[in-house]
């Protein structure tokens, strides 16, 4: 039989587990990495047109890069709705 302490402590482990994943989610789950290698014939970044739209209100890029063919976005949420990442070469 299951006593009312164990069932405490058993509720307090669990809301503390509740608690700790969302402050994780919460940190973590706005950023986003964006990988293509669609322009591996460019030569370096700035060979690359690089248009964001909502960018400030919406999407922060926060890092970019270009190695070996692979054009690498790290994008971070800043509000609600639809950033588009437009890259022309």
């Amino acid at each position: 039989m299951v006593t009312r302490k164990e069932k405490l402590i058993f509720l307090l482990l669990l809301v503390t587990l509740a608690v700790f994943s969302a402050a994780v989610i919460g940190a973590n789950g706005r950023t986003y990495t964006l990988r293509t290698e669609d322009f591996a014939s460019a030569g370096s970044l700035e060979e690359l047109t690089i248009e964001i739209e909502g960018e400030g209100t919406v999407i922060e890029c926060t890092e970019r890069s270009f190695e070996d063919g692979v054009l690498e976005f790290k994008v971070r949420s800043v509000g609600p709705g639809k950033g588009y990442i437009d890259v022309f070469q």
